[in-house]
Order: C-alpha cells, then structure tokens, then sequence
C-alpha cells in the first residue's frame, strides 16, 4: 500500500479506472500483480492523457512484460498522427526519479523499435508490428516517447543526456524536423489530470488573465483580448485533447502547417500574433473579477466549462513546444475570444 496519499488517491482511482481491463496474468504472487498493475495502469494512462482515448483502448496498448525491450505501451493515434511508445515507473512513495539505467533501457528500445528490430521481443509487441512499421514508414507520422512515473523530481539533464542524444540523431543538426520528441509525466501531472482534466465539462482555467481586452454584449456575452503563449502551453499540458471536447478535430501533430507556426514561435515569437488568427473558447460560465478592473489594460476571469472550438492545431503545437523548451514561448502572444454560453440553450 502507498504511503503517501497522492500516491494512495491514484491507486485507487486507477484502479477504478482499469478495472478488470489490464493484464496481468503473468504475476508470480499477489504482491507482483499489484506492482505491474500499478506499473502498467499509469503506462495506459499516460496514452489517455496524450491521446485523449478511452481507458479500454489504452488498456489495450500495453506491452509491458518479459521482453518488452523496455517499453511499456504502444498506440498508433491515426487522429493525430503519432506513434506513442510508452515507458512506465511507479514510486509507491511518490519520491524520486528517473534513474539513468532505466533511461538507457527505453532509450535502447525505442531506438530498436524505430529500426523495426523487433527479433525476440514479447508477443504483446510482436502483434503490434504492422502498426508500428506503418506508422515509422508514414511521412506524416511523429513518434512521441513519454517516460510516466509517479516520482516528484523532474528528469535532470545529465540523466536525460542519452534521450537528447537519440533526438537529435533521428531529427538531424537542423533543428527544424520535429520526428520525434520526448514528453515527461511525473506525479504531480497525473494526480491533476486525474482529479481535474478528464471530465472537459468541469475544466476550470481560474485567474484567467486576459490583455488589452474588450467584450461584445449579445446576444451572448464575449471577451476578446490577447494572452501568452505559455498559457496555452499550461492548458495542453494539464488537459490535452480534453480541452476540444466540442471541436471537430483535435490537434494532429507534426503536420506541414503545425511546423510552420513552430517555426514562427521558434524564430518570429514577437511577431508571433500577426501571424496567426488566434483561437476561440466556449465556456458555460465567465466570471470578471474585481482585481485589474479598473481600465481594459488587463482583465482577471474565472472560466468554466471551457472548450476551446477554433483553434487546436495552434494550441497543440503551443502545447508540443511548451513541453520541450517554454522558454521559446516567452514573448509570444495569441489573440483570443470567450464566449459565455450560460444562457443559451443546449443547441
């Protein structure tokens, strides 16, 4: 049993979660079958936060086990484009890292998997062949690694040394083809997915801090403004897909079009607003609150029930630079509208 109580909450909520739906039939005892569900349920989960699937496909996805060549879960999300391959620890303390032996260990694998070396590897992974070729081979595909433990500490840069390394050897000295990239999720990411962005009716953004704003009074009420990137970039990495609930597409990934707003974030941030057309969000309910109220300089907002319908490929390729470099989006700023819809009908 956990000792910690994040540690004890997520348990019990991914057990909940997974239910009945996770393999474990390979366990020598009960204490080995509580450890690999452990294990194997935040590798499922990691993909449902990534991918925005259900937690039954997720399940399915596992491949964690005797031959896994270090990786714990692979899906092929053919929405965005991407080959998700997953390494998975659970710190029953909710301390800790990520060890270099352990990184060494997915990294090897990852880099087997990308040269379809799959000789000997367990049958879990063997069944998912053809997808993994199709995606390697597809030119619009981007491989996402995700290293998800339920340790506090962030990966340091001397442990990480041998992901960079394989980065930068498979996406080239240029900088500019993103083939693939490399996303963390450690404790505090699954604890607040779990207890927050998973129901996208019941996303709440609070102290909302909205620029140079103005607001059109019907027949529903709406603000319009501009805000950091880097907000955004905080919204994808709490929320992910969930934040498109009820937009027609999610984000796709490394298309042609994503890389060109990458480039201008990269290389034009200030400029960055003139570029792009910006994104619209739905919210059941828009609170103005009292501090700042004084001029339209800066606006502070409750929002709740958000929905972002305009706008996901901006906010996902905001959310795939935040995750690897924030720093890059520190001058950018993206044009916004919110409209309340707390008083029209469902339709």
């Amino acid at each position: 049993m956990p000792n910690n109580v994040k540690m004890i909450r997520i348990q019990s909520k991914l057990d909940e979660l997974f239910a009945n739906m996770i393999d474990v039939s390979d366990a020598k005892n009960d204490e080995d079958r509580r450890n690999k569900l452990n294990s194997r349920a935040i590798a499922a989960f990691a993909i449902v936060m990534r991918c925005g699937i259900d937690f039954e496909s997720a399940a399915k996805a596992i491949t964690d086990g005797y031959r896994d060549m270090g990786i714990d879960a692979v899906y092929t999300d053919s929405v965005q484009k991407k080959l998700v391959l997953v390494q998975s620890k659970w710190r029953k303390d909710g301390n800790g890292g990520i060890s270099q032996e352990e990184v060494n260990t997915f990294v090897s694998g990852v880099e087997r998997l990308i040269n379809l070396e799959l000789n000997g590897c367990n049958k879990k992974l063997e069944a998912k062949t053809s997808e993994i070729s199709a995606a390697i081979s597809d030119i619009d595909y981007q491989i996402e690694m995700i290293f998800c433990h339920t340790g506090s500490k962030k990966m340091n840069a001397y442990v990480r040394r041998p992901i960079d390394t394989l980065i930068k050897r498979v996406n080239g000295d240029d900088g500019e083809t993103e083939l693939l990239v490399f996303v963390e999720n450690k404790l505090q990411d699954i604890y607040y997915y779990l207890t927050k962005g998973q129901n996208a009716d019941n996303i709440v953004i609070d102290d909302f801090l909205l620029s140079n704003w103005g607001t059109i009074d019907g027949p529903y009420k709406a603000y319009y403004g501009t805000i950091p990137a880097t907000a955004i970039g905080e919204w994808f990495a709490q929320y992910g897909n969930k934040l498109f609930a009820k937009n027609i597409r999610f984000y796709k990934g490394s298309t042609e079009v994503n890389q060109g707003i990458k480039e201008v974030l990269r290389n034009e941030a200030d400029n960055f607003i003139y570029y792009n057309n910006g994104i619209k969000v739905l919210c059941k309910k828009i609170t103005k609150k009292a501090l700042y109220s004084t001029d339209r300089n800066v606006g502070m907002f409750a929002l709740e029930g958000v929905s972002l319908v305009n706008g996901a490929q901006t906010a996902g390729t905001i959310g795939a630079i935040y995750a690897e470099a924030p720093e890059l989006l520190s001058s950018a700023r993206v044009y916004i509208q919110i409209i309340d819809l707390g008083e029209a009908n469902e339709e």
